[in-house]
C-alpha cells in the first residue's frame, strides 16, 4: 500500500494566513494498493465537515493537476 497525504491550495480563493504560514483549502489521502491496482482518495474541506468526500484518483488529478502514479488511468 502506497499513501500520499496532502494539502490542496485553490487557485481560485484568495489565500488565508495562520501567522505566516499559508493554511489550505483542503486535505486529501490517495491510498494505492499496487497488488490489486486499486486507488481511492479521501478529500476534505479544510473546515467543520463531518465525513471526507470519496474521490476516485482520476477525480484527484484533475482537481490538483498532479498525475502520482504515471501507470494509473
Amino acid at each position: 500500500m502506497f499513501v500520499i497525504t496532502g494539502p490542496y491550495y485553490d487557485p481560485q480563493v484568495a489565500p488565508h494566513y495562520a501567522g505566516q504560514v499559508r493554511v489550505p483549502d483542503a486535505l486529501y489521502k490517495l491510498v494505492f494498493d499496487p497488488g490489486t491496482g486499486k486507488s481511492w482518495v479521501y478529500w476534505t474541506a479544510n473546515a467543520n465537515v463531518r465525513k471526507p468526500e470519496r474521490l476516485s484518483y482520476a477525480e484527484l488529478v484533475q482537481r490538483t493537476g498532479i498525475h502520482y502514479f504515471p501507470s494509473l488511468p
